[in-house]
């Protein structure tokens, strides 16, 4: 099971607990909805919530430095509903002109997907 995913530079994750101590160093510091989340009902054991860990700094993703810490709700407007789920949909949809991911708060982050692949090695 992977436990981050690379997109254009974004940095998906689990929620978990330590990685939001590692984050927020305390829990009374992190956000009422990622708390909420975290204790949430799974509808299946497989589920859970992805969250934008980190934007890289790179052309793709420019403007969108501000992001993380966001749920993703959906890709190419299918639900997210776990990191592994999340890795096929982007390796399904390579042929698709733009990545478009939906986050909490109504964010949404559009990415050229040609640039996305052509640069994902230099990015990491």
């Amino acid at each position: 099971v992977p436990s981050y995913l690379v997109l254009g530079g974004l940095v998906f994750v689990p929620l978990s607990l330590p990685w939001l101590l590692a984050r927020y160093s305390e829990v009374r510091k992190v956000p009422a909805d990622l708390q909420a989340k975290l204790f949430e009902h799974k509808e299946h054991p497989e589920e859970e919530v992805v969250v934008l860990s980190k934007v890289l700094a790179a052309e793709v993703n420019y403007g969108y430095e501000d992001f993380p810490s966001c749920q993703l709700l959906t890709f190419n407007g299918m639900k997210v509903q776990s990191l592994r789920q999340l890795r096929q949909m982007a390796m399904a949809g390579s042929e698709e002109r733009f990545l478009r991911f939906v986050m909490s708060f109504h964010l949404e982050i559009v990415l050229d997907a040609e640039l996305c692949w052509e640069t994902h090695a230099n990015i990491l």
